[in-house]
């Protein structure tokens, strides 16, 4: 899959997530670290649930498809590392979603030589669907770190994140 790049095939990912941050924080001067985390999670979201959307209504071929996990698990080893050295409330937790994703990713990327079930591929789209809650949540918590937590906007982004919650966490994963 990556043998175009062989070894090198983590150091592209790595060099758009850096710069996307980069730009970010560019754009963003004066904001805390954990604001820019929090909006680069945001476009990980966003990016991730389009992707996965893409692929499983066939829009999107499976090299592509992979090339997108690649970068996901490069965000979220590197947003490890992040949260590793800070000090969150939900450190622990957070550390333990990204390992999550990551397990359930390089099965795909890597050959491990075990057969994946048939539908393995579909399965692991549909669970990242999961991913639109994310969105809202992240945008909520930046209003909230900026103690704008008693706006309109907080509150209709926080009922959005219940309302999508419930399908799309609760519902999606349950069946999966």
């Amino acid at each position: 899959f990556y043998s175009f790049l062989d070894n090198y095939y983590v150091i592209i990912p790595s060099l758009v997530i850096k710069g996307g941050e980069y730009i970010i924080k560019k754009n963003n001067k004066g904001e805390s670290t954990e604001i820019i985390k929090t909006k680069l999670s945001t476009i990980h979201a966003i990016l991730l649930f389009v992707f996965n959307v893409l692929f499983l209504y066939n829009y999107l071929s499976l090299e592509l498809w992979k090339n997108g996990l690649l970068y996901s698990v490069v965000y979220n080893v590197m947003d490890m590392v992040y949260l590793y050295y800070s000090d969150m409330k939900i450190k622990k937790e957070l550390l333990f979603h990204h390992f999550m994703l990551i397990t359930c990713i390089i099965p795909i990327l890597v050959n491990l030589n075990i057969e994946l079930p048939y539908n393995y591929y579909r399965v692991v789209a549909i669970n990242f669907l999961c991913e639109i809650t994310t969105i809202p949540l992240n945008l909520a918590w930046i209003l909230y770190a900026k103690n704008n937590h008693n706006t309109f906007n907080f509150k209709a982004l926080s009922g959005l994140t219940i309302l999508l919650y419930i399908p799309f966490r609760i519902c999606l994963t349950s069946y999966l």
